[in-house]
């Protein structure tokens, strides 16, 4: 009754407070608020009641969801919380407050590492050996100069993967060959540090060789180490290539390092 006088107000032309009074009057009790009785008069002429609206099922409790997030993460730990919280029909952030407060889990980055074979490793002991047998003391290392190469991927897609965990699981992911990026190679000595060198292309035995000839050469040339230092570098198939080797053997005639070099052990059986 009370909504119903608040909607024929404009044609009553009672304020709200001489509706509250008739409210008194009538029901020998104290009012509803304003708010009240407006939310009365929308209910009652839209649902028919000023009952609340039927709800929808039984409401999810904290610790429903909190399981909920534990189930998905247990199964599927590299998934991010977009998709988990798509997924549960949970808000991000309840996903967030659920995984940093309840289930005490963190996002791990996994670590890059390339595919070794079996013998690998026995391969990579004996050469340690055999180098610090060569470099036995201090003034022999700084002689070496150590030079790797840096791809640069045009897309970062498995720099923002995580694997969301208690504790660290150690996740090591292989990378996928052979994807657009660009190549740069630099190297260092004790006392300089020698580059960048950008490729113009793929690196193979070609390029290689040119970038030895005609950038890393001359570089440490006009340095002064030329004819003392010592060149480390990888295995990489095109740095092991014969016409590579060959270049390395005028140009740092034993005094080069890596696979195929005077200091690499012989191959495993």
């Amino acid at each position: 009754m009370a909504s119903v006088w608040v909607h024929e107000r404009q044609h009553t032309r009672q304020t709200m407070s001489q509706v509250m009074a008739a409210f008194r009057e009538r029901f020998k009790d104290a009012p509803p608020r304003r708010a009240t009785l407006l939310d009365w008069e929308k209910r009652a002429f839209a649902l028919g009641s000023v009952k609340d609206r039927p709800r929808s099922g039984k409401k999810t409790t904290r610790l429903e969801t909190c399981a909920a997030v534990a189930s998905s993460i247990e199964r599927s730990p590299m998934k991010s919380t977009r998709k988990r919280s798509s997924e549960l029909g949970v808000p991000r952030a309840t996903v967030r407050d659920h995984m940093k407060k309840d289930l005490n889990v963190r996002p791990y980055r996994p670590t890059f590492v390339n595919e070794l074979s079996d013998g690998d490793m026995d391969r990579r002991y004996e050469s340690c050996r055999a180098l610090l047998d060569t470099f036995s003391n201090a003034v022999s290392r700084t002689k070496v100069l150590f030079s790797d190469k840096c791809a640069i991927y045009r897309s970062a897609r498995d720099r923002i993967m995580v694997f969301w965990s208690k504790e660290d699981p150690n996740f090591k992911q292989e990378l996928e060959h052979n994807q657009p990026h660009v190549m740069i190679r630099a190297g260092m000595t004790s006392d300089y540090l020698i580059g960048p060198y950008f490729f113009d292309g793929p690196v193979n035995a070609a390029s290689y060789s040119a970038m030895l000839e005609t950038w890393l050469i001359p570089q440490l040339r006009d340095r002064g180490l030329l004819d003392d230092v010592w060149l480390q570098h990888d295995g990489a198939p095109a740095q092991f290539a014969l016409s590579v080797r060959d270049v390395l053997n005028e140009r740092f005639p034993g005094r080069w390092i890596g696979r195929g070099s005077p200091t690499s052990p012989a191959p495993l059986p």
